[in-house]
């Protein structure tokens, strides 16, 4: 290959990446998480955002079975919060 034929290769091809089939989705719950920073227990709330970028970090590192846990996780851990929310709020109304 000649200088000028190695100036025109074209090194910046796509490189393939691995695909996710429908069924392997891991959510990490980001939405709820904020909902529950905004109108539920606010340091409930900054946990499960903890719990939703842990989540993240191991789907980025290709460890599907522990982000599969820590969605778990984080799942429970906002019904959790928004069940505190909810519940503080109603204790809050029926107290006056």
């Amino acid at each position: 290959m000649s200088a000028v034929g190695s100036l025109y290769a074209d090194s910046s091809a796509p490189t393939p990446t691995k695909q996710r089939k429908k069924s392997e989705t891991i959510y990490e719950w980001y939405a709820w998480s904020y909902f529950n920073i905004i109108f539920g227990c606010l340091i409930m709330g900054f946990i499960a955002m903890f719990l939703s970028l842990r989540t993240t970090r191991c789907k980025d590192s290709d460890n599907d079975s522990k982000a599969r846990i820590w969605s778990r996780i984080t799942l429970l851990w906002n019904i959790l919060a928004t069940s505190t929310g909810i519940g503080l709020t109603l204790y809050a109304i029926l107290q006056r």
